[in-house]
């Protein structure tokens, strides 16, 4: 049922549109009396009623069919009744109009400085302007007709207008001094029609916050956007450095609604800028923020070039904080580029300096990040140690995001170590505590990865069909090749040879694309399981290559599945002196990483050797 007025979709049967508040074809179009239902003329006044539902309309807007002296007419005839009123009833009803299409009496009493409201009031709800409605415990005042708001609006002029906003914001912080929160849309927009800019860029910069902390990212997003367009007013001296605060913080909602390519884009059109005003803890947020993006993203040389930016800024200014920042940003670049040990040690690092000041969101990702390097090493037992404390906070703050980071991982480590059952619970509640889409995705394929090394190739297919999908949509080169490369095992594990190959193929362009060094040895691996159900007989180079990349970079527990699969194919096609040599050594790491489950698989393939 779309609104002929602004065009907003509503449900059928709508009395009320949603999107501008208009009434529904259920008043004269003249003097606004109420019509019974079926009405074909006006029982007041005589006018006509359209007989086709405003909802069903074929024309697009009352423009499209209404001529402009008849536009201007009811216009005029509203501003004609308005004038009729006496000077204070007038005066009233404009003051309402700056409080909205509704309004409580307490708040225009505030605002009010002419005499008893109430019997003004009784004469415009006569006069049919107004009428009261229950809003909970207390009542409000609405404009019958949004237009009769409109045109009371228009009529005051822009001085008088603005001081009324002014007043009407200053008595809202009064009424409300105790819940601003509550109000903080409002006093944006009073404040936005005054010369007072700064308050509105403060409320709207709060009213973003709020939005962001209860994970409302997109409506942060469009709150944050609103306050950098009212914060370019500012005065010179001011303005730079509000923007690109506000900026700052609508990069994070952009990053957890995993819009990064969008959040590269509006950051650097603000470098200049940054440059321009070289304030040093501004420039090493800007520029973590950048390389975590660009980190992200699987732009590995600019990820890289921000966040060395990053780390000279946060040094030169001396700030624990923005330094610890700035070394989560470049200890997760270092993790996807391959240096998984240096990774390590600056996430260690950016932890000693962000707990003691308590930043737990900066904290907890530092210690998530960190987490994910010690399971990429196969150091497994230091990686719960880690997730213990990621736990802690997330328990202590009530932070889904921190509950769902921590369930990722550690479901990831149990399934890694062959502990199915629980591994399957643990990503299962980290998809119901993902707070966002992107983290739901890497809950998803995670969850997907479970089912295929739990034996539910069907089941695993289904889940990870979908998180490809999922994580397409937000550009990361390596989250699209991880997934990518699982559903192919699982395609493999169905026979499905051709459409495994060709998704092997499809992550080991983004993993080289991104220059992401283990997403390309998993990738390699698998191409040599196809190519050895496909019959090739140099299957083995490609997983000899993958068990070089692994060595190289220190991943053992995907050193040990190279060595396995190698003694699998060897075993399998009668090289028995290699089957044995390979199987051993997975068994030897296998046993040393506490992963029991593939330890027998791999004592059992050294038993079939014989």
């Amino acid at each position: 049922m779309r609104c002929p007025r602004c065009q907003h979709e509503n449900p059928p049967g709508s009395n009320f549109c949603l999107g501008c508040g208009a009434r529904f074809g259920s008043s004269c179009s003249s003097c606004g009396n109420e019509l019974p239902p079926g009405s074909r003329f006006c029982n007041k006044c005589g006018t006509p009623v359209a007989l086709e539902p405003p909802g069903q309309s074929r024309f697009s807007s009352p423009e499209s069919y209404t001529p402009k002296h008849l536009a201007d007419t009811i216009q005029g005839v509203l501003m004609a009744r308005i004038d009729r009123l006496p000077d204070e009833a007038k005066r009233l009803l404009q003051s309402a109009a700056v409080l909205g299409r509704e309004f409580s009496p307490r708040l225009l009493s505030a605002v009010w400085d002419g005499s008893d409201v109430e019997p003004l009031i009784t004469d415009l709800r006569r006069s049919e302007f107004l009428y009261e409605r229950s809003h909970g415990d207390d009542s409000v005042y609405v404009f019958k007709h949004a237009l009769t708001q409109e045109v009371a609006y228009a009529s005051i002029l822009t001085a008088h207008r603005e001081r009324l906003h002014a007043v009407a914001g200053e008595v809202l912080e009064r009424l409300h001094a105790e819940r601003l929160e509550e109000v903080y849309d409002r006093l944006a927009f009073h404040f936005s029609k005054t010369k007072m800019i700064e308050k509105a860029v403060e409320y709207l910069s709060r009213l973003a916050e709020r939005a962001a902390r209860s994970y409302a990212h997109a409506e942060a997003v469009l709150a944050f956007t609103d306050a950098v367009a009212l914060a370019e007013r500012l005065p010179i001296a001011e303005r730079d450095r509000r923007v690109l605060e506000l900026i700052l913080h609508q990069a994070q909602s952009f990053h957890y609604l995993g819009r990064r390519q969008e959040l590269v884009d509006i950051l650097e059109q603000y470098q200049d800028r940054l440059e321009r005003l070289g304030d040093k803890p501004l420039t090493g947020q800007y520029y973590s923020r950048l390389g975590f993006a660009y980190s992200f993203l699987g732009d590995r040389g600019r990820a890289g070039s921000a966040v060395m930016k990053a780390i000279a800024a946060a040094e030169e200014c001396g700030d624990g904080v923005t330094l610890g920042t700035a070394l989560v940003s470049v200890g997760m670049e270092k993790l996807w580029g391959g240096k998984v040990e240096e990774g390590i040690e600056l996430l260690r690092r950016s932890i000693e300096l962000l707990t003691p000041a308590n930043e737990h969101e900066s904290l907890g990702f530092a210690y998530y990040a960190m987490a994910w390097g010690q399971a990429t090493r196969g150091d497994f037992d230091d990686a719960r140690t880690v997730l213990d404390r990621l736990d802690a906070i997330g328990e202590a703050t009530g932070d889904p995001r921190l509950q769902c980071n921590a369930a990722t991982v550690r479901g990831w480590v149990e399934i890694s170590t062959g502990e199915f059952t629980m591994g399957l619970r643990l990503l299962r509640y980290a998809l119901e505590r993902a707070p966002d889409p992107f983290e739901a995705a890497l809950a998803l394929g995670f969850l997907g990865y479970a089912h295929l090394e739990s034996g539910e190739v069907g089941e695993a297919t289904a889940v990870l069909e979908r998180a490809v999908q999922e994580a397409d949509k937000f550009r990361s080169r390596q989250v699209r090749a991880w997934f990518r490369t699982h559903l192919g095992e699982a395609y493999l594990a169905r026979g499905q040879t051709e459409a495994a190959g060709d998704l092997c193929r499809q992550a080991l362009d983004l993993s080289n694309e991104a220059q992401w060094r283990f997403g390309i040895a998993i990738a390699k691996r698998l191409l040599g399981r196809i190519a050895h159900a496909s019959g090739a007989a140099d299957a083995d180079l490609y997983i000899r290559e993958a068990l070089v990349l692994a060595l190289e970079l220190g991943v053992r527990h995907d050193v040990a599945h190279c060595h396995r699969v190698l003694g699998e194919l060897y075993r399998q096609t009668g090289k028995r002196d290699q089957a044995r040599e390979h199987l051993s050594a997975a068994i030897t790491m296998y046993r040393e990483i506490g992963m029991r489950y593939w330890l027998e698989k791999a004592e059992a393939g050294l038993k079939a050797v014989g």
